[in-house]
């Protein structure tokens, strides 16, 4: 047979060539593995070209070449196939001559062709397509018009079923790929506050059917849920890319977008979470006293002050300032608090002395002043222990010196007080944004400090990222900003049956279902005091019948008004 391939008869050596393609697509069908399966599909392709060049009256080749083309691309070249497979089936199409059979094979390969095509967009997560049901009806459909064809056209049948389960495969390894991002997540959180998150995220991906749409729509939809919070939790609002984003209307995609959306945020998620251990700066404990106190009472500060306009900035009207800063203070400390704190750049190093002399009995989180070019935040309180003052790590944009060479040193760790009124954390302004997600779910305070000098802008997103982590974790978050901007806020779980009294004593706006419990408006001054409970945290379930026994994680939360009494200061 191969003598007769170099026959000088065209029509000899077309046939030569043909029957040699022929078996080497029964050689493929007896193959052991995929890569021999691979290398006699090869072959034959090779054979039917050549027969396929003589000129011949009829010359089957003609249809055998483009259609076993089209199935090898299918196979074995799925990147960049679907254009390769179309044209090859309309090579095999036109060469069909009116054949059952070939046109039978030809639908068999075009559903195939449609499988691979879903398949391959389940893998390439860029392209957010997805339907895995969708390619198992293809594949089913396959296997049906094969067994219509094998009768008449055995040995390319049975090429076809080979296919079948190659796909098949293909399906499993796109489950696997997606329980495997899954997992990544669940270590990722391991050990962090965030772990039942990512528990919840990684265990429906272990059992992701293949062949009920349902039950994977439900599956995806369960993944998505905690998936979504991860992706709030973990990036800022300008961190967050288009597949976070997506999965806020994962429910409104057609399940061919799902996957794919879902995927994307799974490895973008892990990639968060690594970023957070390795970004974030060190952090170090402080310990000046073991816990004390079940229930503190804690102050946030408003007023209105002006800064100066050139770096480092400084109180325009100091003396006005400090009998603003000492009056909130009177307030705290008749009020019985534990700890207040002031807005950012709200103080002069030289009232620290006084501070401390005057109200021994509370810490106060002394808002921030700039010393050798550092934003720093003093934490003052009588106590033999070195305190550390908290410096700001991240500056804000008129603070950047890496556009003129001007401007904040930035701090090299985060602080962890541990005193008699609770551990906490102090992140200065723009700290707060970056490096809330980054600490908190691995230190798990009982509070966190945020002295601001914040635009309105800011604060929205200050207040959302603080609900969001008030909600997923059982801590309080208390921002102190300027008057100028307002925005002063508390945030605590409470039971959303007492937010209407929020409402009627002016703390909380109607229609906000946020854990936002007490804000100062702009242009306020005034004191936001409340009782937080560090043991119970979280909302008492279920409620008990005797109001007796009801424990409340905060409580007695009201704002009084600051009124300048320079007699006091």
């Amino acid at each position: 047979m191969i003598r007769l391939t170099a026959d000088e008869d065209s029509y000899l050596r077309a046939s030569a060539n043909h029957s040699l393609g022929r078996a080497s697509i029964f050689k493929a069908t007896e193959a052991e593995d995929e890569g021999d399966f691979k290398s006699e599909l090869k072959n034959a392709i090779e054979f039917f070209e050549r027969s396929s060049k003589e000129t011949t009256y009829s010359n089957p080749s003609r249809f055998c070449l483009p259609f076993y083309r089209s199935f090898y691309s299918l196979m074995f070249e799925k990147a960049g196939a679907e254009g390769e497979v179309k044209r090859y089936l309309a090579e095999a199409k036109s060469a069909s001559e009116e054949s059952e059979n070939k046109e039978t094979l030809i639908e068999a390969v075009e559903n195939l062709a449609n499988a691979l095509s879903e398949g391959q967009k389940v893998t390439d997560f860029d392209a957010t397509k997805f339907d895995l049901n969708a390619c198992r009806r293809y594949c089913d459909r396959a296997a049906d018009l094969i067994g219509d064809a094998a009768e008449g056209a055995p040995g390319a049948a049975y090429v076809l079923r080979r296919g079948l389960p190659i796909i098949d495969d293909w399906i499993k390894e796109i489950i696997r790929e997606i329980q495997e991002k899954a997992e990544a997540v669940r270590r990722g959180t391991q050990g962090t506050s965030l772990e039942e998150l990512g528990l919840a995220t990684a265990r429906p991906a272990q059992e992701l059917p293949t062949q009920d749409p349902l039950a994977l729509t439900m599956s995806l939809g369960t993944m998505a849920s905690s998936a979504r919070v991860l992706c709030e939790l973990i990036t800022a609002d300008d961190e967050r890319i288009q597949a976070c984003e997506q999965l806020k209307n994962l429910s409104g995609l057609e399940l061919s977008e799902q996957g794919g959306a879902l995927a994307d945020a799974l490895e973008y998620i892990t990639t968060c979470l690594h970023g957070h251990r390795n970004e974030a700066p060190p952090t170090k404990t402080v310990h000046i006293s073991e816990m004390q106190k079940e229930i503190v009472r804690i102050a946030v500060a408003q007023f209105c002050f002006e800064l100066t306009e050139s770096f480092p900035f400084v109180l325009k009207n100091k003396d006005e300032v400090k009998t603003k800063v000492f009056s909130a203070l009177e307030i705290a400390k008749h009020d019985g608090t534990n700890i207040v704190c002031l807005p950012e750049l709200c103080l002069c190093e030289e009232w620290i002395s006084e501070i401390e002399e005057r109200y021994p009995d509370m810490i106060v989180i002394g808002g921030s002043f700039y010393k050798d070019k550092m934003n720093i935040c003093p934490v003052i309180m009588k106590s033999d222990a070195d305190t550390h003052y908290q410096p700001k790590i991240i500056p804000s944009r008129n603070e950047d010196p890496e556009m003129t060479g001007v401007g904040m040193v930035s701090g090299d760790a985060v602080y962890i007080y541990e005193t008699r009124f609770g551990r906490f954390m102090v992140l200065i302004c723009r700290d707060f944004d970056y490096l809330l997600t980054r600490l908190v779910h691995r230190k798990n305070p009982d509070m966190i400090f945020c002295p601001a000098f914040n635009p309105v802008s800011a604060n929205k997103r200050f207040h959302n990222a603080a609900h969001l982590h008030v909600e997923k974790n059982p801590l309080y978050i208390l921002i102190a900003n300027t008057g100028k901007y307002g925005g002063t806020s508390v945030f605590g779980r409470l039971h959303k049956d007492y937010f209407g009294l929020l409402v009627d004593n002016r703390c909380k706006d109607a229609g906000d279902s946020t854990y936002k419990l007490c804000e100062v408006k702009k242009g306020q001054e005034e004191v936001i005091l409340a009782n937080f409970n560090l043991i119970h945290k979280s909302v008492q379930t279920p409620t008990p019948a005797d109001p007796d026994e009801e424990i409340r994680n905060v409580d007695h939360i009201r704002k009084i008004p600051i009124e300048l009494d320079r007699s006091r200061i």
